[in-house]
């Protein structure tokens, strides 16, 4: 009896071991999980986030502090993804927290290109500048107002598989058993305090997802994309971040919570199914960024009356003020001594020099800077924010330089200027070769503030680049400093800026 029960307990120690070495760990099961999402080549997804930013964060960051009353915001993108097709399709939905819809825009991603749906983009930045100016919009459809083209088309030479809204891979390669918990089909990530130094890139990656891809420079983009640099500098010793992912039939379901105190709260939910994705081909009716430019030019200046000048309209020396209000744009073919590039700086200069990175090969164009401000550099931009004086360059392709001061114009006439400001603009200065651009706005706000944009554009000879540098001068913060910074400035670029702040008022 002895041996038989000896042998039974062996038999069932025998047995445990072989189903042991035989079974999974919770991180086994986990990252299979994470293979299979990372596998998807064709798939509908759905993204939601809610995020809000703490003081700590626009302390930090030079961007539009007229989305602090926006805050907390609630972005959401569905839409889906074809490796084989190569193509994303997606509609990006931004509104506040009560669901009040704030911007929308569709898209269609093909390698090399981006489609922009022109009615939501127009609808959104042009109407209210129409209609203040006294336009009734309400019976034409935008997409006649542009020929019947609906998408604009831009060039995007970010690679498809780095562009496509994509699962979180967080914590992908690492050894993630100290941070993992497990319940039934539901894996839960967590990461606290400097744990998340890990995760960072990813975290960024992911919030950065819901800003439209390639869609250039609108200030919520430029929020969502300074969030990579701020966690990579952020104190995170009460920080934490925790994943949660799980599959429900055919979908898989990602939960993010990110919280950094001081800095932002963040909730985000996912959602992936694999699905056949037919192909939607490039559209036939899109417009180039030049030939967009181009209508968006002929439209301002049929909707004003404005028109070409000849050159005696300008001031010598100064800002060739038309006196013009209510939008109007009015052009001179005399500009031929503007450079945004290489300056070179005398040694008890208030300026320094900055990169404006191109995006490959480590390449870059110098721009001039001012010394002690906050700087921040990001590939095709440079934000300057020296308290009276903002500066920001940005390199584009394919526009010619009047458009793209144009294109920046409309922009912040769209979302930028207060609605009850006064606006008077100067003539737009330019050569006729469309290659050298500068144009100037004052606002007078309804309760007294003085402010000047300045907008220049230089194509870069021999390239198809084109770096815009716009400024913004908060009058009535200047000091004796800031008149020396303007005074040099103006010397390097080969326009007299000061004329646009004396002249404009």
């Amino acid at each position: 009896m002895k041996k038989i029960a000896a042998t039974l307990i062996l038999l069932i120690l025998l047995t445990g071991t072989v189903s042991a070495c035989g079974g999974t760990s919770d991180a086994e099961d986990f990252n299979a999980l994470m293979g299979e999402l990372a596998a998807l080549t064709e798939y509908h997804f759905y993204g939601d986030v809610t995020i809000d930013f703490g003081a700590a964060f626009w302390g930090g960051a030079d961007l539009d502090f007229l989305l602090e009353d926006l805050l907390p915001m609630r972005f959401s993108v569905e839409g889906t993804v074809s490796h084989r097709n190569r193509e994303m399709t997606a509609v990006y939905a931004y509104s506040t927290l009560d669901g009040t819809p704030v911007f929308d825009m569709e898209i269609l991603l093909r390698e090399g290109t981006m489609y922009t749906e022109l009615a939501s983009m127009l609808g959104h930045m042009l109407r209210p500048v129409f209609e203040e100016a006294g336009l009734d919009l309400s019976g034409l459809s935008l997409r006649d107002m542009f020929g019947g083209y609906a998408y604009l088309k831009i060039p995007y030479e970010t690679a498809l598989a780095d562009a496509v809204f994509a699962p979180a891979t967080m914590a992908a390669g690492m050894d993630v058993t100290p941070f993992l918990t497990r319940d039934g089909d539901r894996f839960t990530l967590t990461f606290r305090g400097d744990e998340m130094r890990t995760i960072t890139a990813e975290m960024s990656r992911l919030i950065g997802q819901f800003a439209i891809q390639g869609g250039g420079e609108d200030s919520i983009g430029d929020m969502l994309g300074a969030v990579g640099g701020q966690l990579e500098s952020a104190d995170l010793t009460d920080a934490r971040a925790m994943i949660i992912t799980t599959r429900a039939d055919a979908a898989i379901y990602q939960t993010t919570e990110i919280e950094v105190p001081g800095l932002l709260t963040m909730r985000a939910n996912f959602s992936f199914v694999a699905v056949e994705v037919q192909a939607v081909g490039s559209p036939a009716n899109a417009l180039t960024e030049a030939e967009f430019g181009a209508r968006l030019l002929e439209l301002n200046l049929d909707m004003h009356g404005g028109g070409t000048a000849d050159d005696s309209a300008a001031t010598e020396g100064g800002a060739g003020v038309s006196g013009a209000a209510d939008g109007e744009v009015e052009i001179v073919y005399d500009l031929d001594s503007l450079n945004l590039l290489n300056h070179i700086l005398p040694e008890d200069s208030p300026l320094t020099t900055g990169a404006l990175r191109i995006g490959y090969d480590d390449a870059y164009y110098t721009v001039t800077t001012i010394y002690g401000a906050h700087v921040t550099e990001e590939e095709g931009r440079v934000n300057v924010d020296a308290d009276a004086i903002g500066m920001r360059y940005t390199i584009f392709t394919g526009l010619d330089a009047v458009e793209a001061v144009l294109l920046a114009v409309a922009a912040d006439q769209a979302g930028y200027f207060l609605a009850d400001s006064a606006l008077i603009f100067s003539v737009l200065r330019s050569n006729l070769e469309h290659t050298q651009a500068v144009v100037a706005i004052a606002e007078e706000t309804a309760a007294g503030m003085l402010r000047v944009c300045v907008y220049l554009a230089q194509n870069i000879a021999g390239t198809n680049d084109l770096i815009r540098l716009e400024l913004v001068f908060y009058v009535d913060l200047f000091t004796g400093g800031d008149h020396a910074i303007i005074a040099e400035l103006s010397q390097h670029l080969g326009v007299n800026l000061n004329a646009y702040i004396t002249e404009l008022f």
